[in-house]
């Protein structure tokens, strides 16, 4: 027979599982629900609650925010939230959604200069990634 110690702590890691992934949906959906509704006051608060903080990585924080400002052609946070994003610690997976998100929106907008930065960013990382590939 086994160990009942074994069972309760595998029961107790499915069920935090399961819980994280439930608190994570009803966070989103709340978010949405406030982008829907345009009101940016209780948008942020709710970014920056320990309730989103405990959820989501910083970066992800972040790109939600990004999102929100470009969505609503807000230039000034938009720049602000990307020059915060800039400062945080990413992977290549984050910074290459981060650069092609702004390379899309400098286009759309016609900032040569933040495009131009962007590419410059975004070459030497999908190089690695096709180099990644071929190995």
């Amino acid at each position: 027979m086994t160990n009942p110690i074994i069972w309760v702590t595998l029961l107790c890691l499915f069920g935090s599982v399961i819980y994280k992934k439930w608190v994570s949906e009803k966070a989103l959906r709340k978010l949405y629900a406030l982008k829907m509704k345009q009101d940016t006051d209780n948008f942020l608060k709710m970014i920056d609650s320990p309730y989103c903080k405990f959820n989501f990585s910083k970066v992800s924080l972040q790109m939600m925010k990004l999102n929100y400002f470009m969505d609503l052609q807000d230039h000034p946070q938009v720049q602000k939230t990307y020059d915060q994003m800039t400062s945080l610690k990413m992977n290549a997976d984050e910074k290459i959604a981060l650069y092609s998100r702004m390379f899309g929106y400098a286009l759309q907008f016609r900032d040569r200069a933040l495009a131009e930065v962007c590419r410059d960013q975004l070459t030497p990382l999908l190089n690695g990634k096709k180099a990644g590939r071929r190995s």
